[in-house]
């Protein structure tokens, strides 16, 4: 079995971090080095594993209703976990990872290097990360204190500046959009193209996404439909940070990778997170599409994933 020494900043940073998970209002447990699990006060029991994975928080929770091994009535619950209705600024997402078919949800928080940044930021990431991550499983958002547009706009406008400031800083083009107050963000795609990444400021931090486009219209298969969220939740389970997202109307479904930010929003964070998602792009957008669109090569992914073939 592989073994690993533990350093003397390992130690160090786990105890810093141990202190700041003190400070969060539930039932905390230290499980191993660098592992704990935690009961948020207003949880029905349910715990959360944390774990540091080194320079990352992570943070999971499994889900009662997780396993989409029958895909066909799970549908309405993958939708509803693809499509949250406020912006997950912790980083909240539903995935699957390994090859498994059971649903999770996730949080990758940084780690600040200075004892006083985390005294400062890590509790209340963390808390965030906690009531987002329960809303995902459960659908109640009474502890996300989200503003009101008026409220959240003050704030929004000082960070647009910052956010195209900071993707200058990292290497990334970027300007405003004086139209919708974006920042539009050139990403790398396949073969030398190139996409564009929005980012859209919040009051406490900022979301950044990019569109897949469309998976799902009138007449597009039950099997087209489940292939593209299982593919969706394939790439969250991937990709550190990212998030798979599909917004629906009565005409169409559309699909975005996101990663959320909070604030205070550094260089080095912005340049991880736009490698992620242009990473994600780069692996799942030509095969969604594919997906999307193909009756038999969607059934033919499902069963090599488990789930069996849908019908038309």
């Amino acid at each position: 079995m592989e073994t690993f020494a533990i350093s003397s900043q390992g130690s160090h940073s786990e105890a810093m971090i141990g202190e700041c998970l003190d400070r969060l209002q539930g039932r905390l447990s230290r499980i191993d080095f660098g592992k704990w699990s935690f009961v948020p006060r207003d949880a029905d029991g349910t715990s959360l594993s944390i774990r540091m994975d080194p320079d990352w928080l992570v943070i999971e929770q499994a889900l009662s209703d997780g396993d989409i091994s029958c895909i066909e009535s799970s549908m309405p619950r993958v939708r509803a976990l693809l499509n949250p209705p406020f912006p997950m600024l912790s980083g909240a997402r539903a995935m699957l990872s390994d090859m498994g078919l059971e649903v999770r949800v996730r949080a990758d928080l940084p780690i600040p290097h200075k004892h006083e940044d985390a005294a400062g930021q890590l509790p209340q990431w963390v808390g965030r990360a906690c009531a987002e991550l329960a809303f995902l499983a459960d659908g109640e958002a009474a502890a996300v204190a989200h503003p009101e547009a008026g409220e959240a706009e003050e704030s929004a406008v000082s960070l647009r500046q910052e956010i195209r400031d900071l993707c200058d800083q990292a290497g990334w083009s970027a300007v405003v959009r004086d139209t919708s107050g974006q920042v539009a963000i050139t990403l790398p795609n396949r073969e030398g193209g190139h996409c564009i990444a929005l980012a859209t400021p919040h009051r406490d931090g900022v979301s950044i996404q990019v569109e897949l486009g469309v998976i799902a219209g009138k007449g597009t298969s039950a099997a087209c439909r489940a292939a593209a969220a299982v593919l969706l939740l394939r790439t969250a389970g991937i990709v550190r940070l990212v998030r798979a997202r599909a917004d629906s109307d009565r005409q169409e479904t559309r699909a975005f990778l996101e990663v959320c930010l909070q604030s205070p929003v550094e260089v080095g964070l912005v340049d991880q997170a736009l490698s992620a998602l242009a990473c994600a792009h780069q692996q799942v957008g030509f095969e969604l599409e594919a997906l999307a669109r193909d009756h038999a090569l969607a059934n033919a992914y499902l069963a090599l994933q488990g789930c069996g073939e849908r019908g038309q």
